[in-house]
């Protein structure tokens, strides 16, 4: 089970970090201030087929969720080796951040993303250093750096997005069958 959530964090750190996310300015002192952050949910009629070519769904489903990539960066980034990230307002943080300033904000509860709610988010954030690190081997010999010293706080404060819902929805049919493969024991 554990390689699986590996592979599984791995991935979803790979696909994060792939964007850059929208810069988030720290100055925000209030919601009128805030960044906008946009989270749109899309809709469309999906028809389901199952591997004898039967209809098993025809409804309106969600096929985009509203979430969102942003990014909130320190003012000196050398050495920088920890964060976190609150949103007071709904008491949430992201489960899973990349290169520490990185993360998804959505709308519904989510493993690695910081629930928002429409309007005025204030998220807190936080910064920690490390001031030495040392060399360390794997088992098979190979180096790696980790930090020799407690992490330092050099830097958090707090700062506003304002969060715009909306819904669309997409014209036409998506038709949803099973490969191949999975009918080939049917």
């Amino acid at each position: 089970m554990k390689p699986l959530l590996t592979t599984i964090l791995t991935l979803v750190s790979l696909a994060l970090s792939a964007c850059s996310g929208d810069l988030i300015k720290k100055d925000a002192e209030n919601e009128a201030q805030g960044d906008e952050v946009y989270l749109t949910r899309s809709f469309q009629r999906v028809q389901r087929f199952d591997c004898q070519n039967r209809l098993t769904s025809d409804k309106i489903e969600t096929v985009r969720s509203p979430v969102h990539l942003i990014r909130i960066e320190p003012d000196v980034s050398t050495d920088l080796a920890g964060s976190s990230f609150l949103n007071v307002t709904t008491g949430s943080g992201p489960g899973c951040t990349v290169g520490y300033t990185k993360f998804n904000v959505d709308y519904s509860h989510g493993f690695c993303n910081m629930n928002v709610k429409s309007g005025g988010n204030e998220i807190r954030y936080k910064f920690q250093y490390c001031d030495r690190y040392e060399t360390r081997h794997d088992e098979d010999g190979n180096p790696y750096q980790v930090c020799a010293v407690p992490l330092v706080t050099r830097e958090e404060g707090s700062t506003w997005i304002r969060v715009i819902y909306t819904e669309e929805d997409i014209e036409g049919i998506a038709v949803v069958r099973p490969s191949p493969e999975e009918c080939a024991g049917d």
